[in-house]
């Protein structure tokens, strides 16, 4: 069980960390999947909406980097503690970052999987950090 839920997370964070958004999609339940991210208040998102927040959130971002700092959980609910390096392109909505800024993002995404092994809620606690 511990390895499957590794897996999981490992080729999501792969995902995440291509910076593509339709890989990060293509992890996400097609129906009934919510999303909430408290970092920007993007609270109970359907998949469409999530898609344009998440998509713009990965189009304003370059060379990302995504370390997994801890995981606990089963197969049907984790929690993912993460941290989230990249290079700001251009000005990043509701952050303390400019354009050529290296940023960064730490918290807790809460997963919750369908019966297909695909997620069906990911609510994210994250909060930004001047990266050094």
């Amino acid at each position: 069980m511990a390895e499957i839920l590794e897996s999981r997370i490992e080729a999501y964070r792969q995902s995440w960390a291509t910076g593509q958004p339709d890989r990060v999609f293509s992890h996400w339940a097609d129906g009934g999947f919510e999303y909430s991210g408290y970092l920007a208040q993007h609270i109970g998102l359907d998949k469409v909406a999530a898609k344009a927040v998440v998509g713009s959130m990965l189009t304003l971002s370059a060379d990302i980097k995504v370390v997994t700092l801890g995981l606990s959980g089963t197969m049907e609910k984790a929690t993912w503690e993460a941290e989230i390096n990249f290079t700001v392109p251009a000005g990043f909505p509701n952050s303390p970052y400019k354009r050529g800024d290296k940023g960064k993002a730490v918290g807790v995404s809460l997963i919750e999987w369908n019966q297909e092994g695909k997620i069906g809620k990911q609510t994210d606690y994250f909060c930004w950090r001047k990266a050094l």
